[in-house]
């Protein structure tokens, strides 16, 4: 069993790792699909570590299209799209051109008349481990840069609008497959059955009473207790008054008198013991019928996100945000309590990304999304590249701040006893 502090630690990495790692393999696929240039793929963050392989690439000239395959040829620097060469080429048996020489020239030379123009150049996607050891990053060419041939920003907006929401809809794929993967390898659902007493608190009514752990709770004041929500449902009409349980410690049944507690300490019960059922079963389904409950389960979660952040907008319910801190807490429980658990969490914070990252506040990708849209109204008419990057960078700083103000608060909250993120 991890401790505490360490599982959290794992739990962080693992966690947010995933969540950020399917995040920008959304935007590097759909690049790839659309021929923008990709020209890093980072694990992690960096500073850079060491980069793993450089995938094959390209480049234009004369019209005709040549492979850059890294181990055929060595690419000199500031080559790009534009620079006069001299180059050569083979063709192998499938009809496929690879680049095998390549020099610049010297617009002054006077080689440089039977030079060629490089029309398009993409030097192939650097795979690159980076130092801080979670999450990971995109760089494309040229992202607000519309004169870079193969960049980002010299896409039509069609083409860019996919590319960046692309991020978020891998999110909201990562958590159908997690909840999908949750319903095959299945969980143990309690059966009705006695209760069984699993702690019982220092100080607390139930150890003034003598219950130890391991007592099976039969009944409350007469009334029989199938399930920990029925022991709970019955203490909370009882607070205050003496009450009488009756209870089996191995063959031996007994009851014993105890008044709940109307204002427990900090995660504490009325009467101070944790319990759960004493009988369970497992649950699990056919990957045909777990796959579409992964849709279901994801659809429902997202509806009922979206109806929070509109009661909270509408001030129905108290605004609840929490940060890394409390996610670290929240993903260390999950490491200690195994791995349905750690699907569960990473699948809720999925959706929460998916939605939150569909925001149209500038920085986010809902922001980015938005100036589309505005583009598209405007009959194509872009805002200049320039101002919607400063706009983005406001942004950017905003969100950090406010992370730095959620996180004082989660450490407010973490101090005070109070309980982690629901999962």
């Amino acid at each position: 069993m991890f401790p505490s502090f360490l599982a959290s630690i794992v739990g962080f990495v693992i966690v947010f790792g995933v969540l950020v790692l399917f995040h920008e393999a959304g935007h590097f696929i759909a690049a790839k699909l659309t021929g923008v240039t990709v020209e890093e793929f980072g694990f992690g963050y960096p500073p850079r570590l060491l980069s793993l392989w450089r995938g094959r690439g390209f480049m234009v000239v004369n019209h005709k299209k040549l492979i850059i395959d890294h181990r055929r040829v060595h690419l000199p620097d500031g080559l790009q799209a534009g620079t006069l060469v001299h180059y050569e080429y083979e063709t192998d048996d499938k009809g496929r051109r690879f680049l095998t020489y390549v020099e610049i020239v010297d617009p002054q030379d006077p080689s440089a008349e039977g030079a060629s123009c490089v029309e398009q150049f993409d030097a192939g996607t650097r795979y690159t481990l980076n130092v801080i050891p979670f999450g990971g990053y995109v760089k494309m060419l040229g992202e607000e840069n519309p004169s870079a041939p193969g960049s980002l920003a010299s896409k039509g907006w069609l083409v860019r609008f996919g590319v960046l929401a692309a991020g978020p809809l891998m999110n909201l794929l990562l958590a159908v497959l997690l909840f999908s993967a949750i319903y095959m390898v299945g969980w143990d659902e309690g059966l009705p059955s006695p209760v069984q007493v699993m702690t019982v608190a220092s100080g607390s009514p139930a150890e003034q009473a003598g219950i130890q752990v391991g007592d099976l709770v039969l009944s409350i004041d007469g009334m029989q207790v199938q399930s920990p929500d029925e022991l709970v449902e019955k203490t909370k009409g009882r607070v205050g008054m003496p009450v009488t349980l009756y209870l089996q410690r191995g063959e031996e049944r007994f009851s014993v008198r105890l008044v709940p507690r109307e204002h427990p300490p900090q995660n504490e019960g009325a009467m101070g013991v944790q319990i759960s059922p004493s009988r369970f079963q497992r649950v699990y389904y056919p990957v045909w019928q777990a796959i579409p409950l992964g849709f279901q389960t994801t659809a429902l979660m997202m509806l009922a996100m979206i109806q929070g952040v509109i009661w909270m907008i509408q001030g129905i319910i108290a605004p609840d945000v929490s940060g890394p801190i409390t996610i670290a807490r929240a993903a260390g429980e999950a490491v200690r309590s195994g791995l349905v658990s750690l699907f569960n969490l990473t699948a809720f914070l999925s959706v929460n990304l998916f939605i939150l990252n569909l925001i149209p506040f500038p920085g986010l990708d809902g922001g980015r999304l938005l100036f589309l849209i505005i583009e598209a109204l405007r009959g194509g008419r872009r805002i200049a590249p320039e101002r919607e990057g400063l706009v983005h960078l406001i942004g950017i700083a905003v969100l950090l701040g406010f992370m730095l103000l959620v996180s004082y608060y989660d450490i407010v909250r973490w101090m005070s006893g109070q309980p982690i993120l629901p999962q």
